[in-house]
Order: C-alpha cells, then structure tokens, then sequence
C-alpha cells in the first residue's frame, strides 16, 4: 500500500542551505510526496528559491507568509496537507535519500501512528551520528512512548527525524511562539498515538549553527518553555498519572533555568524585574513541592532562590566557559 507523505519546510533567511535540504527531499527513493516550503517572510533570496522549486517539480509547493514565526509556518501547511503522513524538516537540515522510505515501511510494518529515527549533526566541518538510545528497533504504546520521552536523553522534543500519522494533527496545532513551540505539543503528539516505533538508523542531518534558537543568548520569546512545562504537567497528571513523578518538579525546572540562562546570557541588568518575578514564583513552586511531599532534589532550586548572589556567579562564569568553547570551535573551523 502506497501512502503519500507531507513534508513541510519552513524557511526563513536561509538561501545558501535551502538548496541541499529541498534536493535531499526530492531525490528521495520514495517519490509519493508533497513538498511544502512555506517562506516566513524572509528578506533573501529565498522566496524565490522556494517558487523556483515549485515552478519545476509538481510535488512541490510555496506558500508565503509575513514573518510570523516557523509554528504558523508549519500549521499553515497543515491546513492544506493532504498526505496520510506528516514529517517535518528544517530548512537548514538534509535528510538521506532512503529516509522516507524507510520511516514509512517501518509505519506500516507495525501500524505505526508515529516513527522516529536517530540523527545526525553537521557543524560544517564534520558529521557525527548521535548516540542510539536503543540498539535495535523499538515498538512502544502511546503510554510506554511518553516514558521514554519523559526520560531524558531518549527521545527528541524537535519534530524533525518523525514521521507522523495525519490524524494526530486533527485537533492539535502548533502554538504561535518564537522559542519551544514543538516542547509544547510533542508530549501530545506521542502520548496520544496507539504505536510508536523507534527505528536506530541516522537517515536525519541537523545542521548545527550558531545564533540558531537553540543556542541563542535569552531572551523573552525562551519564557514559554515555563508555560510548556505546565502544560505538560497537565497533561501527564490527566491521562497518565502513573507517570506524574517525572515531570512533578518541571514547572520548577522550567524557572531556575530561565534564571540561569539570564545570568549565562549576561542580560540580568536588562531583565532584571523578569529575574525577580521568575524568583518568587520558584520560592512559592518549592514551598508546593515540600507540601506535598516531592521526593525530587530541590537544592540547585534552592540555591537559586536562597543564595542568588552565588547563584548568579556560577552561572556567569558558566556563560563564560561556554562562550570560549564557542569560539575556540570557531577558529578552528576558520582554519580547517
């Protein structure tokens, strides 16, 4: 049985890289698919790149939107997909040639609401498969998939190196954020899928960059990882209980982290009312946990909260550390 796929691409200021992830997706060994570069307003030359693949392959086609962020990107498109499944790739990103083929065999081979795949990562000089968390592939249920994904270092919160069944999208949609978007629904996504199968082959590439999202400086747009957090919590406390104990502290979590990564940023001065405001809440989300009885260590939250001074410090000076990290893989990739 031959299912078609879409796959979605936003993009968005990216015209030298735009090229090998649209090829890498074309040139697939499974052609039954449905391109979609859905342009964020960008002010390169990608826009034209995108109509030019529309104008030269059928599969493909361009939407254009005024920046708004990749979660409108991405929803836009799925509004109007019409594949049976769903798979994401970023535009900075490529995928190898049997990547789709070998997700969706594995989806009807085990009538799979969700695939996932192990990645790789490209810094430009040199490309290195991630760790496998699993040495052979594996089939879970909606509610052993959602574990796994609560157990860090398992499962990937980003979209991509999934391939999704259509129907899980019916009734959820990304949320209109500039920072997390996909932590806000991936828990949703697994945790409402009958099976899911992990499959141990790097057939993803990411591109990693600096100034991406993920390794920005702070800013306010990271804030909602502590709205996603509540979510979550939610969510696990409503549909899966048992599993409540591994996301019970994730609210605080999300808190001391936003503290930390405003001190590492070394923005404190510019959002300090933020840091303030992002203090007290983490003292009142201790005193709850303590209430009731949380067998989580509390004491880097502690630490945040009772001894800020220090606090702010270490994590400056982890700011510090990291940013030379940074620069010395700079100059070494300029020399190579």
């Amino acid at each position: 049985m031959i299912n078609m796929v879409s796959v979605i691409i936003p993009v968005y200021n990216v015209e030298t890289l735009l090229r090998k992830c649209v090829d890498s997706v074309l040139n697939q060994t499974y052609s039954d698919i449905e391109v979609f570069l859905i342009d964020d307003g960008s002010t390169d030359s990608s826009p034209h790149i995108c109509d030019e693949y529309a104008a030269s392959d059928s599969r493909v086609k361009a939407l254009h939107q005024e920046n708004a962020g990749q979660a409108i990107a991405r929803n836009n498109a799925l509004d109007v997909a019409v594949g049976d499944y769903v798979m994401f790739v970023d535009s900075d990103d490529w995928i190898k040639s049997d990547m789709i083929e070998t997700m969706v065999d594995s989806a009807q081979r085990h009538n799979a609401s969700v695939v996932i795949c192990s990645a790789s990562f490209d810094n430009g000089n040199k490309i290195a498969d991630a760790i496998c968390p699993y040495g052979s592939e594996q089939v879970f249920t909606g509610a052993q998939v959602l574990e796994e994904y609560l157990t860090p270092g398992r499962i990937q919160t980003a979209p991509w190196g999934k391939l999704f069944r259509r129907e899980l999208f019916d009734e959820i949609r990304f949320p209109p954020y500039r920072a997390r978007e996909d932590y806000a629904i991936m828990h949703e996504l697994l945790g409402g899928s009958e099976t899911a199968v992990y499959i141990p082959k790097h057939v993803y590439v990411q591109y990693v960059r600096p100034g991406s999202t993920e390794y920005s400086r702070f800013n306010e747009n990271k804030l909602a990882v502590i709205e996603c957090d509540l979510a979550i919590m939610d969510y696990v406390k409503k549909y899966y209980p048992h599993l409540y104990y591994k996301v019970e502290t994730n609210y605080a979590d999300a808190l001391r982290n936003c503290m930390a990564d405003i001190c590492r940023s070394f923005v404190k001065r510019r959002y300090k009312k933020t840091f303030l405001s992002l203090k007290e809440r983490l003292k009142a989300e201790i005193k709850r946990l303590q209430a009731e009885g949380c067998k989580m260590p509390l004491d880097s939250h502690c630490f945040a909260v009772y001894h800020p001074i220090v606090f702010s410090l270490r994590e400056h000076f982890t700011g510090i550390v990291r940013w030379g990290k940074r620069m010395v893989k700079t100059i070494i990739g300029k020399k190579e």
